[in-house]
């Protein structure tokens, strides 16, 4: 059984992550900013991605790796990959999210007309 020195050390790094992550995007969670800056948006959307990439490959690929032993190349490739899956389904949610508002904002625009 390995032991892991820096696990504590680990645990504060995500938790201050995530942490990070919730307050780049915490105006946008309460709808309270008027104009939000996209920096602050990409940069929180980004760490979102790459939080629930690790997460994910983490715990579902953990078993595969135990079972066999992998090269480093194909480990990183999976990481790669499973991080781009998740950034295409948050991104298709955004967009879904975006043409949603668009379509109240056009509703009750031309209601007022």
């Amino acid at each position: 059984m390995k032991s892991r020195p820096n696990s504590g050390f680990s645990l504060f790094l995500q938790i201050f992550q995530w942490g990070i992550a919730v307050w780049l995007l915490w105006p946008l969670f309460v709808l309270q900013a008027d104009r939000m800056p996209l920096w602050r948006m990409m940069t929180g959307i980004l760490l979102v991605v790459i939080g629930v990439g690790r997460l994910f490959y983490d715990s579902i690929f953990d078993f595969y790796k135990k079972r066999k032993e992998q090269q480093p190349l194909v480990a990183l490739l999976s990481l790669i990959v499973t991080i781009t899956l998740i950034a295409a389904l948050v991104g298709g949610l955004l967009l879904l999210f975006v043409v949603y508002a668009v379509s109240r904002l056009n509703q009750s625009g031309g209601d007022n007309n």
